[in-house]
This record gives structure tokens, sequence and C-alpha cells, in this order.
């Protein structure tokens, strides 16, 4: 059995919320992990759907398909930090629509790849996402940049030990 990172004692540094406590929301990070990351999958579900006539969900699989080549759902799943529910309706949808190969490996498990028209499609919306992340990045210089880039995957790197939090 592996061994827990233990994160200082459990209900070390915790007092009992008082009444008319709350979170700052201006001050807590995940309020804004979260908002921005809403706020971007439904703005980019608005176009490639309106556009593309598929969601944001569907075009992450279809950048690690187009970047990673053959994969598993399970691949997918666990990269992407999608649902397999949800995957597994996307999947299905753009099997459907012709966007994805779907093959057997076993009972269990499937291979999944781009088809032409899903490399196409990618393709297409590739230049919408390089220009949205740009707008959104133009209030930022080069070393800020990458210094955002170098903080979001250290904090990438601590999710495993958040959510093994349990109070």
């Amino acid at each position: 059995m592996a061994k827990r990172q233990v994160i200082g004692k459990k209900g070390q540094g915790m007092s009992p919320a008082k009444e008319g406590d709350t979170l700052d929301r201006e001050n807590y990070v995940p309020y804004y992990i979260n908002m921005i990351s809403n706020k971007l999958s439904r703005g980019s579900s608005r176009i490639y759907i309106r556009k593309f006539g598929i969601g944001v969900i569907e075009w992450r699989i279809l950048g690690f398909l187009k970047r990673e080549g053959t994969r598993t759902a399970n691949d997918l799943c666990l990269t992407l930090a999608i649902d397999k529910s949800a995957a597994s309706r996307a999947i299905h949808v753009m099997q459907v629509e012709g966007l994805i190969a779907v093959d057997p490996i076993d009972r269990r498990q499937r291979s999944l790849s781009l088809t032409k028209r899903g490399i196409s499609l990618h393709d297409q919306i590739l230049p919408i996402a390089r220009e949205r992340e740009r707008i959104l990045l133009s209030s930022l210089n080069d070393g800020e940049r990458k210094e955002l880039l170098r903080l979001l995957r250290k904090l990438r790197e601590g999710i495993a030990a958040v959510n093994e939090y349990e109070p």
C-alpha cells in the first residue's frame, strides 16, 4: 500500500467557523480557477457549437487525439480530467458524426483515433482556440505568461494532495 503524504496534522490550524464568516472570493484561489475555467468553457462551447456543431468536451478530445494519436478512452479521461460518462457520450456522438474511429482492444477497452474528418475539424478550430488564448493572455508580458504557466503546473502537481484531504 502506498504511503499517503501527510500535510500537517488532521485539524491543525483549523478553527470552527464563526457565525457570519464567509469566504472572501477576491482572495480565494479556487474561486478564480473555477470561475475562469467555467467562463472560458462556456464561451468556447458557444462558438464551437454555433460554428462547428461540437462542444468544448469534443474539442478537447479532438485536440488530445490529434496530439497523442491512437489512445484509449481511459487515457483520455485521465489526461483531460473528463468524467467517464461525459467522455462516453462525447465519444459516441463523435463516432456517429465520423470524427473518430473506435476499435475494440478487448471487452473493456477501445482504441480511439481521429478520422480524416476529425483531423480537418481540429485544424479548423485550432486557430480560433489559439486566438482566444492570445486575447486572454494579452494583458500579460512574456515573463508573466511563463510565470503563470509555471505556477499553474505547480498547482496541478498538488491536486492529488488536496483531493486526499478529508477533515
